[in-house]
């Protein structure tokens, strides 16, 4: 019986696809996975992306089309396994910090991605969180160029 796949967006990626509007290969490789697949994210991803499109109003021109971005969020997170922040993710971002030099959020998001059970695929934008991933000996996808870097940084600052 082949492992199924947990496929998780840390909040980089997550902003290229709602804000940017990104069509990435990174999500294109999950969806033609040959394995049944699980998508998953960390809870603090919500947090990072509501921060990031209210610090960004202006960018989406009026009140209503912020108000439709966060209900798509919303509906779009029946899909997804939300990892909770707890003491182990906690736990597990403060040794990361720790070997790795993640700021917290990134750390966060790895841990997150590293208390999940099964094959996990971790797709980021992150070039720090790439690495520190590939050192703790998860897959990564990262090939996804964002069209404006900025916001992808930004997020995870």
């Amino acid at each position: 019986m082949e492992t199924r796949r947990v496929y998780f967006y840390d909040a980089s990626v997550l902003v290229e696809s709602y804000i940017e509007g990104s069509n990435s290969e990174a999500f294109e490789t999950q969806q033609t996975a040959a394995a049944p697949e699980i998508e998953a994210i960390s809870r603090v991803s919500l947090l990072e992306i509501t921060s990031l499109i209210v610090q960004r109003s202006s960018d989406f021109g009026n009140d209503l089309s912020r108000s439709v971005l966060f209900s798509m969020i919303e509906a779009d997170m029946n899909r997804f396994q939300v990892v909770e922040m707890g003491g182990a993710v906690i736990n597990r971002a403060i040794s990361l910090i720790r070997r790795h030099g993640l700021k917290a959020l990134q750390a966060i998001q790895l841990a997150s991605a590293l208390l999940i059970t099964g094959k996990v695929v971790l797709l980021t934008l992150d070039p720090e969180i790439e690495k520190a991933a590939k050192l703790e000996g998860l897959e990564v996808v990262s090939s996804i160029q964002p069209t404006n870097p900025e916001p992808s940084s930004e997020v995870l600052n």
